[in-house]
């Protein structure tokens, strides 16, 4: 279960990006969009991110964020998970529902904030759902109606957004209003999606900006100048998260997660990983499926090789420990208290 570091430290600021696989329409309904920024509400707030700019878009989302003490691939897990689990259970459907994993740019502050929260918030417009900058104020799935004050949205971080645009609230908001304007003019930015740099064992390369493409094993992209990747660049190297290198804490709980499944259950691991499919080994591994998923961040492949599964058996098996979590949450926390 060895993989390379996404570049994540506090108060880092990122561009996230996810999408629903093979261009799959995902938010058909309000229920859809409601339960995603419902899920992202609760999981900002108790992970103490900040959420500077965000938008629901049919089949994909946009997040400029800054992590806090947790880190992104943790909220982004859970967030992406959770909301696949409970979409598969309502349309009786198998399988992952996001495009791989999701996308990650490191942002650099001074010059892209304010590029960032325009291009974020004119997606709608971009993609034609709305027709004007006045049917974007109307547009509920996105940050930008609380910019402006048409709506409320406690877990974003609106007054230091509008803090850059002005020193009053009226103004603030006016400036910001006018910034967007003029970027109507240029609403296809490839560098917002693909960064400037891409940076990796071998160094730092510009990035294809036409395809997004590299081959180069151990990525991450920034959006920044140069000096600003030879900082990332310089701070994953002392950090050594350019290595690929085995998840030792995550590891210890999971064996401890065993020991403690066979002391409360009197299933021992080489059972639980064995070919036998009866109803209290299927309870088992899912409660370690939902365990591994929405504690520890596993994704479904970590999973599958856990428990010898299939990868489509381990999202089955997060499914029914999601289940068993919901109707008899005391078996879930005996096993992680």
């Amino acid at each position: 279960m060895a993989r390379i570091t996404r570049p994540d430290w506090e108060n880092a600021l990122h561009h996230i990006m996810a999408r629903g696989i093979d261009g799959r329409t995902l938010f058909s309904n309000v229920f859809e969009y409601e339960h995603l920024r419902s899920r992202l509400e609760q999981l900002v707030v108790e992970l103490k991110f900040s959420v500077y700019a965000w938008v629901i878009m049919p089949n994909h989302l946009h997040l400029l964020i800054r992590t806090g003490p947790e880190s992104i691939s943790l909220l982004m897990h859970r967030l992406l998970t959770g909301f696949a689990i409970s979409y598969n259970r309502r349309h009786d459907r198998t399988g992952h529902v996001f495009q791989g994993r999701f996308k990650s740019i490191l942002v650099q502050e001074e010059n892209y904030f304010l590029k960032l929260i325009n291009y974020i918030h004119l997606n709608p417009l971009k993609a034609k759902l709305v027709n004007s900058l006045e049917e974007l104020d109307m547009y509920k799935w996105s940050g930008h109606p609380c910019l402006i004050g048409k709506t409320e949205c406690r877990w974003m971080k609106r007054d230091s957004v509008l803090e850059h645009f002005g020193d009053t609230e009226h103004y603030a908001i006016k400036n910001y209003q006018t910034s967007l304007l003029n970027d109507t003019k240029n609403l296809t930015s490839s560098e917002m999606i693909y960064g400037n740099y891409t940076i990796g064992v071998n160094g730092i390369k510009s990035s294809d900006q036409r395809t997004g493409n590299s081959h180069w094993s151990g990525i991450c992209r920034v959006l920044g100048d140069k000096e600003f990747a030879k900082t990332v660049l310089s701070r994953l190297h002392d950090s050594r998260s350019l290595d690929i290198r085995d998840r030792e804490n995550i590891h210890r709980k999971i064996e401890r997660l065993f020991i403690q499944i066979e002391v409360t259950l009197g299933l021992c691991r080489s059972v639980i990983c064995g070919n036998s499919r009866s109803s209290e080994l299927s309870e088992a591994r899912g409660a370690i499926a939902w365990i591994c998923s929405q504690k520890y961040g596993l994704s479904y492949r970590d999973i599958s090789r856990l428990l010898v599964i299939s990868r489509s058996g381990a999202a089955k098996a997060v499914q029914r420990g999601a289940e068993l979590q919901r109707e008899r949450p005391f078996i879930i926390k005996s096993l992680i208290s």
